[in-house]
């Protein structure tokens, strides 16, 4: 299929182009997810909220209020079409047949519908919030994201020439096929298109998806977006989401349902389904705690989706919890979904889909002929490794627009539960930055749980030490934005929903009503190559001949015998493979002991 989106663009004068042409322009675990809802929870009410991560993207100065209200009221108009349900009860899905009940065809066809929405904006922002039956607002989640996502690239798109245009979307073919040059012909890879929910738009992530497929072939193995499935006979890829188990833990009547909760969750979701859709998603209120305190028959799950903690980390985490509960890993399913592009793609596919030799890094992996090399990698596998890609597949034109701004660059927008049934819903994640709800409630959530990911703080307060007499000082791989949002994080109390992306200035620590200096930690930010390097993008000839690169010089050998560095970024491990495995199996798999007491 040959699109001139050009061309299209700057002919693009109907009154309504619709975003969403479907129900099923959706990820396909929203159907798996809406289906258990309906099962098991049909009277509950839930409220979505839309937030803007990217505070500095004024979406309601950008987007048309107006056209955006059209959208929704055309989304809130469709009806699930007599092919799509005979799709849905006829197609096999990883493997089987009859995912989908027959009387939960029959409610999509005949009862269900969209909740209502409040819409409006406040100060630059969208305010955007979908209230009713849990049944009639989850699915708002997508079709909204997605139609906010292609208003702005519409927006942007009226400011550009035709000329322009061809610029633009050559610039951005190129890197795809720069992409997809690096991923063709690596043996045993496995990707899945995540980009629904941020994609450009509807019909680029059609051409993306269709591009994917004829290029890199058996390595893709399809696609969360359910419609392009459906229309281009591929696997639909899917299973859970947050959702579930933040609606779980807000409906908790006390601090011990709330703590079971996470757990209950699964028990019902093993009700519905089998096989390759029980995947686990650990992070909602932290890896580490859901794993140490998980009842034993949670390994028998399919496998593991990692979507907010360090993938390298995360992954050995599992392995060894899988270990030590008598589980095969390569048996077992890892999946990475967090902001990926190829460069991690290829890297986490090394560590984990195969076995790495002579002091080879993931990092040396940067095209399918690196893994040609018998001598620095063999394809012996940890786990059944596999990428969802996501933001940087569907929607990569950073530094594409001819006129140099960032207006087609992505934001980072979610469409989160906030309640559920009247009680405010929590996110805790392994990355605090990404943590959503109530302060309060967030507080009592961190409580419970605990607080993996903050371990020297909470190991301190095990210790009886006051943190807020210690020092915390970061140093790996900072930039302003990185500062900003832990000086906030740390050095004071975030307040009303604030997250530590929201600080991108001075000026937004003097609002009292988002943030009080009341320390944490005595927080310090050691800056490094971005404040004496930083020349990415400053030469005018257009090269990268100016940006720093990863160059370090460690020991290796201390009298003789291998010196090693295991570090809690797998990347950055250092030493010969034999002696590293036998450091870990000493030290062990960091982010799943218990911290030693020390006396």
């Amino acid at each position: 299929m040959i699109i001139d989106f050009a061309r299209r663009a700057h002919d693009h004068n109907w009154e309504l182009d619709p975003i969403t042409r479907s129900l099923l322009d959706t990820d396909f675990y929203k159907l798996l997810m809406l289906q258990f809802i309906w099962r098991n929870f049909p009277r509950t009410r839930a409220t979505f909220t839309l937030i803007n991560r990217t505070s500095a993207a004024r979406l309601g100065d950008t987007i048309d209020v107006g056209q955006l209200r059209q959208q929704l009221e055309h989304t809130r108009r469709l009806r699930f079409r007599k092919s799509e349900l005979i799709w849905l009860a006829g197609n096999t899905f990883y493997g089987r047949r009859g995912i989908f009940e027959p009387a939960f065809l029959d409610w999509l066809e005949r009862d269900f519908a969209l909740s209502d929405y409040d819409l409006s904006v406040e100060d630059g922002q969208l305010s955007l919030r979908f209230h009713g039956l849990w049944s009639a607002t989850t699915m708002w989640e997508i079709y909204a994201l997605s139609e906010i996502g292609e208003l702005r690239t519409r927006a942007a798109l009226k400011q550009l020439g035709e000329l322009e245009l061809d610029i633009l979307y050559a610039r951005a073919k190129a890197r795809l096929w720069e992409k997809m040059a690096r991923l063709r012909g690596v043996p045993d890879l496995s990707i899945s298109d995540f980009g629904t929910r941020r994609r450009h738009s509807f019909l680029w992530h059609e051409y993306v998806v269709n591009a994917m497929r004829d290029t890199i072939g058996s390595s893709f193995a399809g696609t969360s977006n359910a419609y392009l499935a459906y229309k281009h006979d591929l696997e639909a890829i899917g299973t859970n989401g947050h959702e579930l188990p933040m609606a779980m833990a807000a409906m908790a009547q006390n601090d011990e349902e709330l703590k079971t909760a996470q757990y209950r969750l699964l028990e019902l979701w093993q009700q519905s389904y089998q096989g390759e859709l029980l995947i686990l998603l650990p992070d909602t209120f932290g890896t580490t705690q859901f794993l140490r305190d998980a009842p034993a028959w949670v390994a028998n799950w399919t496998g593991q989706r990692i979507d907010s903690k360090d993938a390298y980390v995360a992954g050995d985490e599992y392995i060894a919890w899988l270990q030590r509960h008598g589980r095969d890993p390569r048996q077992k399913r890892l999946i990475a979904s967090d902001a990926l592009d190829v460069e991690q793609i290829l890297g986490l596919h090394a560590y984990f889909a195969g076995t790495l030799l002579n002091g080879a890094s993931p990092d040396d992996f940067r095209s399918a002929s690196d893994f040609m090399d018998a001598s620095r990698w063999v394809p012996e596998r940890r786990i059944r490794f596999s990428a969802g890609w996501g933001t940087l597949l569907t929607n990569d034109f950073r530094n594409c627009n001819p006129r140099g701004s960032d207006s087609f660059n992505p934001v980072s927008l979610v469409c989160k539960l906030t309640d559920a049934d009247g009680r405010p819903a929590v996110k805790l994640s392994d990355n605090y930055s990404k943590a959503l709800g109530n302060a309060e409630e967030t507080e009592r959530y961190r409580r419970v749980f605990g607080l993996a990911g903050d371990e020297y703080i909470a190991w301190l307060q095990r210790h009886s030490r006051d943190p807020r007499q210690k020092r915390l000082i970061a140093s790996d791989a900072l930039d302003v934005e990185q500062i900003l949002g832990l000086h906030a994080y740390f050095a004071g109390t975030l307040r009303n929903g604030a997250t530590p992306d929201d600080f991108r200035s001075a000026g937004d620590f003097l609002d009292s009503n988002r943030w009080i200096p009341a320390r944490r930690i005595r927080f310090s930010a050691g800056w490094g190559t971005l404040l004496t390097n930083d020349f990415r993008n400053c030469n005018p000839q257009g090269g990268d001949s100016f940006n720093p690169v990863s160059l370090v010089c460690k020991l290796s050998e201390v009298e003789g015998k291998p010196a090693v560095k295991l570090s809690d970024n797998y990347s950055k491990a250092l030493g010969d493979p034999e002696e590293a495995e036998r450091y870990r199996r000493v030290f062990g798999v960091a982010g799943v002991a218990d911290v030693p007491v020390l006396t």
